[in-house]
């Protein structure tokens, strides 16, 4: 086989584990420990054998990949065949460097079954924000204000750190990058607003004035 060919097959192969490797990682994350399924260092590694996945690998995924449910569900159901088999392994290439072994696989959930998320996070851009409390030495102490047409209420507010609070401190109001957190309220069995993080604010230098308004 040409050499180039071979290369190709190995980095498609890598490629497949770390999506794999993450899948797995997110399927069982809180579900108690594990002995052939690690992670370390930011890497997943597969105690004993050679799937050892770099955290360069995993951040490329996570770069790339919006849906990470989707993904998770893919990774199980792309091992379920194997969990007919006792002993079943999967190569890569026929491939020893490539190789998810059967400890790894019997320590796979055989069907993912997503966590119920008690906390959903809303990112809105160049939103009008009323500030209706400050202080100018501190990012997350004392803010809290209004989004007309989304939050009606007063609501807390948080700066992110890449901006100064003594720069947003006295005015009325803002146009910014915002993102809402809304928490489950198991009595209203929905999602409310918990706080709104700025995550950007704009100069009026930055703003069309349609928009600054």
């Amino acid at each position: 086989m040409f050499e180039g060919n071979k290369a190709l097959t190995a980095i498609v192969g890598v490629g497949v584990l770390a999506y794999i490797g993450f899948g797995v990682m997110n399927a069982i994350q809180g579900k108690g420990p594990t002995t052939h399924i690690e992670a370390h260092q930011g890497s997943i590694v597969q105690t004993g054998g050679t799937m050892n996945i770099s955290e360069k690998a995993i951040d490329r995924i996570l770069n790339k990949v919006s849906d990470k449910k989707t993904l998770t569900r893919e990774a199980i159901s792309a091992l379920a065949p194997a969990h007919l088999e006792s002993d079943a392994s999967i190569e890569f290439n026929e491939s020893q460097d490539l190789k998810i072994t059967p400890d790894f696989i019997k320590e796979t959930p055989e069907e993912y079954n997503p966590p119920e998320l008690d906390e959903q996070n809303e990112v809105l851009k160049r939103m009008n924000v009323e500030i209706w409390a400050s202080d100018r030495e501190s990012n997350t102490r004392s803010w809290a204000g209004t989004v007309p047409g989304k939050i009606g209420k007063r609501i807390r507010f948080s700066l992110d750190s890449s901006i100064h609070p003594d720069d947003v401190h006295g005015n009325r109001s803002i146009v910014a990058d915002i993102m809402i957190v809304n928490v489950f309220d198991k009595t209203k069995k929905e999602y409310v607003p918990r706080r709104v993080e700025i995550l950007r604010v704009y100069k009026p230098s930055e703003l069309d004035p349609k928009e600054n308004h």
